[in-house]
């Protein structure tokens, strides 16, 4: 696994911002999942509903 590399954090969202704009149908996890085309696709990622991702993530900040 590859480090993360520094301070790219507002080009990784300034990027997703651009990609989804072009998208505006797609979920995230269905951007994220057809721009890096995994060999096995994680169907949880691909089909999670906008409203679940956040509510996860703010859990997973809230837990650390």
């Amino acid at each position: 696994m590859a480090e993360k590399e520094p301070h790219v954090e507002d080009d990784v969202l300034e990027a997703l911002m651009e990609a989804g704009s072009m998208y505006p149908a797609m979920r995230l996890g269905q951007l994220i999942v057809n721009v890096i085309r995994p060999e096995d696709p994680c169907q949880e990622i691909f089909y999670i509903e906008d409203s679940q991702l956040i509510k996860r993530l703010r859990k997973y900040g809230a837990s650390r």
